[in-house]
Formats: C-alpha cells, structure tokens, sequence
C-alpha cells in the first residue's frame, strides 16, 4: 500500500492465504513500492519511488506520473530500499539521488554475488512522455543496498527499463519498451556484461 503515513509489506503463508506478517515503515514522505527483492536471510528490500513534498512549498509535488503500456510510473528525485528482517525489525534506510532530472525503478533482483540490481528509468522531466528524453537505468548494490555502481543505457528513442535478469555469464539480459518519434511503443531487449556495458 502508499499514500502519506505508511507503506506495508504483507508476507503470505504458502498454500494457506493467510498473513504471516506485516511490516508497517513508517513515512517521512508519501512512497510508491515498485518492487521487492528477498534475500537469504529473509530479510525483505522494498524499493520505492519517493515524492519528497515536506521539502517543497505547500500543495506542490515533485512526483510525476508517466504512462507505459498498461501501466503507470511514478518517477521523484530520490529512490530507497527499505529493509526489514523477518521479524518486522527495520534494519536500514538506503537512499539513491543524483539522477538526470526524476527517476523510477521498476523492478529490484537479487544478484550471484549477493547484491541487488535494480533497473529503472531516468531523465523524466515532466509527466508529459515526449518533452523527456527517458533513459535506461541500473543501480547495483550490495547485500548491504550500498551502492557500487550505477549505468544509464541511452537509447535511439526514449526508452523504460522494464525488467532484469542475471545470465549465466554473470551478464544481465534487460526488457525495456522504447517510444518511437511517431509516437509507437516497442519492446527492445538488452544484454550487457556484469558492469552493465553493452
């Protein structure tokens, strides 16, 4: 759930339905998860959009919402992973900022080295798809959520990461859509090496 007070993770009991726990993070700002990762120790990483209002005047909000086929993005100046152990403790807050203009990740994955990689998109200047200039974005952490590095892929349109996975090779296979100067979606995949290079 989002919205200004809290955002939770519900954990559900395999073939019963039933929560076997809740983790409730308390909010500094209104957040929208975009994704979860689950390590070996069970503790939970939820990544989320974050729409720093208490920052600016009153009434005025640097979120922005950008439409991708059959879905909506919210893109902020700043990205967290919140993490919490099995148990609902809170464990860590880890914040990702400096992007060109907004950014939004999509999706977070545990990596062969146990880290996370998130991917993403950046440079979103306005809600308005065509004034921005989107770019494929990737964030790779350690299994602390510290940052080792970040890659933004530019290409011919502007384009969302959609979706990662790890190869065999230790590379990433990335999906992404990118929006043709005539307005038409296409679906485009990506392989880079483990450094995000292609």
């Amino acid at each position: 759930s989002t919205g200004i007070g809290k955002l939770s993770v519900m954990k559900i009991r395999k073939g019963i339905y039933q929560p076997q726990y809740i983790i409730n993070y308390a909010e500094d700002t209104m957040r929208n998860p975009e994704g979860i990762a689950i390590d070996k120790n069970e503790n939970v990483h939820v990544v989320s959009c974050d729409n720093l209002y208490n920052q600016l005047p009153m009434g005025i909000s640097n979120m922005y919402l950008s439409y991708l086929p059959n879905e909506w993005l919210t893109f902020g100046p700043r990205i967290s992973v919140l993490t919490s152990d099995s148990l609902t403790h809170h464990i860590a807050y880890n914040y990702f900022t400096d992007f060109p203009q907004n950014a939004c990740i999509t999706n977070i994955i545990n990596t062969n080295d146990g880290g996370f990689l998130m991917v993403g998109v950046c440079n979103q200047r306005s809600q308005l798809d065509y004034d921005s200039q989107n770019e494929i974005l990737l964030i790779k952490t350690d299994a602390n959520n510290k940052e080792q590095r970040r890659k933004i892929i530019n290409t011919q349109y502007a384009a969302w990461g959609c979706d990662v996975k790890q190869s065999f090779d230790g590379g990433y296979l990335i999906g992404a859509f990118e929006k043709t100067l005539s307005g038409n979606y296409q679906m485009i995949v990506i392989k880079t090496d483990n450094l995000g290079n292609y």
